[in-house]
């Protein structure tokens, strides 16, 4: 039986996306909404919001009350506490008039009066497919053991029961050999496609490995759509030199 040691280095290396597979959230409780985003946002995860148009993006005609209720679309993109803001990008070009755009704080207080969803405490965390390995052994098989799924944030998810990955496929560049796998399922926010690629005995020393990821996705928030997005993560594994020994 050919056994040896392994370990997963650098696991925490930022993928990169071809897509993102954003997750709404909601808490009633604003307090514990603002925590929540925060929590994402620690985690590097953008929040999209919507923030009432009217009194702060100039426009002309009939359309501003529509846009009103329908929001201007922002990423809160980080946090301070001793400010008590967000930190916003906003789209919006200062050319077109009004004090906002670009750059900018939001204060917890104008956040809870200005997001349009305030009363649902509704928001969207952008996340790529998360992607996690690890290395184990069965029966004496090194194994590669691959989880992707949508991001489970910390909030209530809004579409748990309509928001699905329902295909996946997994190519794992390994040293000069590329394994391809798929699976076809209905997994739901919180839920993974499970992967196990057997490492060749032939590997050993620090070898990167690639793992390209093309997922599926559909949903029915704001309107009943299907996606195909991707992304791409690069870890090192380590091996310790192969070695053979008899079964008693």
């Amino acid at each position: 039986m050919n056994t040896a040691s392994l370990s997963l280095l650098d696991s925490h290396v930022r993928p990169t996306a071809r897509g993102l597979a954003p997750v709404s959230i909601y808490d009633p409780t604003i307090r514990r909404l603002i925590t929540s985003l925060k929590s994402e946002l620690a985690r590097k995860n953008p929040i999209m919001i919507r923030l009432h148009a009217a009194a702060r993006y100039p426009i002309k005609g009939d359309r501003a009350y529509r846009n009103d209720l329908e929001g201007h679309a922002v990423l809160l993109v980080g946090y301070d506490d001793e400010r008590r803001s967000f930190a916003v990008m906003d789209p919006w070009n200062k050319e077109w008039g009004g004090d906002f755009g670009g750059f900018y704080w939001l204060s917890y207080k104008d956040f809870a009066m200005n997001n349009v969803n305030t009363s649902n405490g509704q928001a969207s965390a952008l996340t790529p497919i998360n992607i996690s390995a690890r290395v184990k052994t069965q029966s004496n098989t090194r194994v590669l053991s691959v989880e992707v799924g949508m991001h489970n944030p910390r909030a209530i998810v809004m579409d748990r029961a309509v928001q699905r990955m329902t295909h996946v496929t997994l190519l794992a560049h390994m040293g000069t050999e590329i394994h391809t796998l798929s699976a076809t399922g209905r997994w739901a926010v919180g839920e993974s496609a499970k992967f196990n690629i057997v490492i060749p005995d032939s590997l050993s020393g620090e070898i990167e490995t690639r793992l390209d990821v093309s997922a599926r996705i559909s949903g029915e928030r704001p309107y009943p759509y299907e996606d195909n997005i991707g992304v791409t993560v690069v870890h090192k594994l380590s091996f310790g030199a192969a070695r053979n020994r008899k079964a008693a």
